[in-house]
């Protein structure tokens, strides 16, 4: 235990320096930068690393990297347009020249705020004697209603892209189904079945999480029509209306045939399970 504890602190002091020289580089490139509003984003999300156990620090600090390549480019078009609104056609060519600082200055202090927040992980657990210790798979899914099965990786993705959406509140009401992406894209559209929605989910370009392009719940799905070239089509009922038979059309679309019968294979499913729960409780 002593020599463990003598290396820890070794192996520690050596991550530790350089996680400092690291911080000191990104500190400097942030101040470099000249854009408070960055400068002060990235103290917060420096904040949030630090209260984070060492995979999840590395990932929130891989998404500051995203968060400066984002602000870079959009700072080449914002600062020249801050400029001349503040100080006239003189602050405009300044703005030009910032925009073009932060977009060397702001994607180089998140590589390296990347590296720094690697040290200063290692440097906690090798001081306090822990083990690095990453998750081998995705958390399993298991459904309420038909208890533990083996281990699938496509149910516990699903599971987890509806675990993100909107910060996690359908995991509190809803209970995933399935799911199926519309295409065989690197960025796919993703269509997300629960027991009481449907999600059209599209990446987000930036963060690479979810943006839900649209949703609807399963107890306002009138009818499913059916498949008409690279459309499933169904009604849904319309909001504030007082006929209950009255909707608009919704699609779900995909070049892959076999994907729209398959989605509209689940939907009936749902559909169908949906209605025939709500007779029972009647």
């Amino acid at each position: 235990m002593g020599v463990q504890s003598v290396m820890g602190h070794v192996v520690g002091g050596a991550f530790g320096s350089a996680s400092l020289i690291t911080g000191s580089i990104g500190n400097t490139l942030a101040m470099l930068s000249m854009d408070e509003d960055y400068r002060r984003k990235r103290q917060l999300a420096i904040q949030m690393i630090h209260m984070k156990n060492m995979p999840d620090a590395v990932a929130f600090a891989g998404k500051g990297f995203v968060m400066g390549v984002a602000l870079g480019l959009s700072g080449i078009v914002v600062k020249p347009i801050q400029g001349i609104r503040d100080n006239g056609i003189e602050g405009f060519f300044k703005g030009i020249g910032k925009g073009i600082l932060g977009l060397v200055t702001k994607p180089s202090g998140g590589v390296i705020d990347v590296v720094s927040m690697a040290f200063e992980g290692i440097k906690r657990a090798a001081e306090l004697g822990e083990d690095v210790v990453y998750r081998a798979r995705i958390p399993r899914y298991c459904n309420k209603n038909l208890g533990l099965k083996p281990y699938s990786v496509y149910q516990a993705v699903g599971q987890r892209m509806l675990r993100e959406l909107a910060t996690g509140q359908y995991t509190e009401t809803d209970m995933y189904l399935a799911h199926a992406p519309l295409s065989r894209g690197d960025r796919p559209d993703v269509v997300l079945i629960t027991d009481r929605h449907v999600f059209l989910l599209e990446k987000c370009r930036f963060w690479g999480s979810w943006d839900v392009d649209w949703v609807v719940t399963v107890d306002d799905i009138i009818d499913i029509s059916g498949i008409v070239k690279d459309k499933l089509i169904f009604k849904v009922k319309q909001e504030n209306s007082l006929n209950p038979f009255a909707g608009e059309d919704r699609f779900i679309v995909s070049t892959e045939s076999s994907i729209l019968q398959w989605v509209q294979k689940q939907l009936q499913t749902t559909v169908t399970s949906h209605r025939n729960s709500k007779e029972v409780w009647m």
